[in-house]
């Protein structure tokens, strides 16, 4: 069998096909039920995607959870290390989760600074990455542990004139949830040359 027959045949076999799906479709009840399949399995679609972003908009809660469960098995492990008594053993548990905690935090937060090329500055300015933690006097567990934000971020908007020309260890009151914090700037970065 030579080339072209080969090509003869396939083309053969592909308007046939074509020729079959078109009648196919001109049969009334084929489109619509093929239109009504399409419509259900769109619908699946979205139920699905709804359902995967409920789950994604959780994890940063569920990482939180997870985190924080390690730092105090971290700090379970450092007080059993130094023979702690019963009294005062939940404290050292505490102790030691927060050490390993902020330990944690300032790696990832000198990495990150490392890869985006962030050198530490005195000064808050437009262009400036702030590190910060907050206290809320109304419901002191409600505070941020430590939080890293571009001041240019939309995410950042409603307390970029309040950060700016301030320097480490300055406090700014803002409001979160409709809650007073009062936030420590712990840290100040800058792109680099």
């Amino acid at each position: 069998m030579r080339n072209n027959d080969v090509n003869d045949e396939t083309k053969m076999r592909s308007l046939k096909l074509l020729e079959e799906t078109a009648n196919e479709l001109k049969k009334p009840n084929m489109t619509e039920q093929r239109l009504a399949r399409t419509e259900q399995e769109l619908q699946m679609c979205r139920y699905a995607i709804t359902n995967i972003l409920k789950v994604l908009n959780d994890m940063p809660a569920i990482k939180a959870q997870i985190d924080q469960l390690d730092y105090r098995t971290l700090g379970i492990m450092g007080a059993v290390q130094n023979g702690m008594d019963q009294p005062r053993f939940d404290d050292m548990v505490e102790q030691e989760a927060k050490k390993s905690r902020e330990a944690s935090f300032w790696e990832l937060s000198n990495k990150d600074d490392e890869d985006k090329k962030l050198v530490v500055a005195n000064l808050v300015d437009e262009s400036s990455t702030i590190i910060f933690t907050t206290e809320c006097a109304e419901e002191p567990d409600q505070g941020v542990f430590r939080s890293k934000m571009d001041v240019a971020s939309d995410e950042f908007k409603d307390y970029k004139d309040s950060f700016i020309g301030k320097q480490v260890d300055d406090k700014v009151d803002i409001t979160i949830r409709g809650k007073v914090h009062t936030a420590t700037i712990l840290g100040v970065r800058n792109k680099g040359q």
